[in-house]
Order: structure tokens, then sequence, then C-alpha cells
């Protein structure tokens, strides 16, 4: 399982995934993934590979599994410096790892910061064994972020050619939050960090009145609409769930 998160990261992990909040500003994009990836945690048995760990937020959803970590040393640093979980260090797109390893896989927002992307799909599906399953989200409506390394975003059918052209039989792909989600989701963006506009120092305490007063309310609302009309053609993010041939 590799290590333990300290106290301090366990609540972190708690505020921001899996118990975030209606009335946090991330609450949208974090409910979604959390539910999504919760709802397909039990298809995922055996040794584990998260490519992009991070933190492991994820980690609580698989019991059972022998859960394994594995970062870019850069990017770690740069996010999660002395506190990041990652049991092993690579390159997501040369994975440190003999072929068949692994009965399981996650790539949960890799994606969209690799130059070559299909190239981390094939590594994924060269390090799974037969029968394995790789889990695959990324982001759709989403602002740049992680600047310079943010390269592309995916459609359904971008997932699913990019799995299958490495050699996996897709079983699902889903929209992680409908169109309201989406739109609320970059409503409060721009709101809150000034995606529209320069926020003059004057201007700053507007932000603490928005996320107060609106945040929860877009987000309570999003939900319900997305409830009402269902159009998963603009999504947060897309989540695919996909099979190597072969094995049980």
């Amino acid at each position: 399982m590799g290590p333990t998160p300290s106290p301090e990261i366990a609540k972190q992990i708690r505020k921001n995934f899996s118990s975030v909040r209606f009335y946090q500003d991330i609450f949208l994009i974090r409910h979604h993934l959390w539910k999504d990836v919760r709802q397909v945690a039990s298809q995922f048995k055996g040794r584990l590979i998260d490519v992009g760990c991070g933190l492991k937020p994820y980690a609580s959803l698989f019991p059972g599994v022998d859960y394994l970590g594995l970062d870019y040393p850069p990017g770690s640093d740069r996010h999660y410096g002395e506190h990041t979980l990652a049991d092993a260090w690579g390159d997501a797109s040369a994975l440190p790892f003999p072929s068949e390893t692994f009965d399981s896989a996650l790539s949960i927002h890799v994606l969209e910061h690799l130059p070559a992307p299909e190239s981390h799909v094939q590594e994924m599906f060269r390090v799974l064994k037969p029968g394995g399953r790789i889990l695959l989200s990324a982001p759709f409506v989403w602002p740049v972020h992680g600047e310079p390394w943010d390269f592309v975003r995916y459609t359904p059918q971008g997932l699913v050619r990019l799995l299958e052209n490495a050699g996996f039989q897709v079983e699902t792909v889903k929209a992680q939050g409908g169109a309201w989600s989406a739109a609320g989701q970059m409503v409060i963006i721009a709101l809150l960090f000034g995606a529209l506009r320069p926020r003059p120092p004057w201007d700053r305490p507007l932000g603490w009145l928005w996320k107060l007063s609106l945040v929860p309310l877009i987000n309570v609302a999003a939900l319900v609409l997305d409830k009402i009309f269902q159009e998963d053609r603009w999504a947060l993010s897309f989540l695919a769930v996909a099979r190597k041939n072969g094995g049980n």
C-alpha cells in the first residue's frame, strides 16, 4: 500500500475529495469524479497502478487491492512537495515496470498533461495482465492549468479511439457532470479566480461574498438542472473503463 497519509493529508483528502461540500468552489468537479470512480471501483482487483497518483485520493475506494502509486518527480514536487504519497517515480509514457505486472490501472486527469498521451495508454496496456482493466478520466470543459504542461481535452469518441488504438476493449464511457455542472463550475472559477477580468485590490473582498452567497447556490442548482435537463455532450470530464482482452 505504500506510505500512509499523515492526519493533515488525510484531512485534506476528505475535504477536497471524499467529503467535498456543496459550498466549496471545487464541489462540482470533485463530486462527480468521486461518485463515478466509486461506482466502478468494484471492477478493479489485484495489483493496481495509479499513474499520476499525487496524494492517492481515490485509494480508499479500492479496499483489498495492492495499491501502488506512481508520479513524475517535477510535477509531484511542484504540487505536493514532501507530502506526495507516490511509491515510485517514473514517466507516464515509459512506465518503469515489466510487461503484465498489474491487474488494474488508474489514470485520472493525467492525459491532458502529457505531450504523448498515446504512449501513456499504450504503456498502460503493456503493464496490464490479460483481462486487466483501466479506468481513464480526462477533463473536457476545464480551464488551462498546470502550465506549461496542459496540452489537450478529450471527447468520448477521442477516449474510445485512444483506448482502442492501444488494444483495449472499451466497456464504459460516461460523462462526469452534464452541461449545467460544466457551466456552473466555469462561472464559479471565473468569479473567484478572475478568469473574466483582472481583479483590483479593492475588489478582492468581493471574492468572499461570491463564495459565501453564490457558490452554494450555483452548485446545488447545477446538480438539480443536470437531473432535469440531461445533456451529456458538454461535460466537465469523461470517464472510460476498458479491458485488455485475455484472461478470465
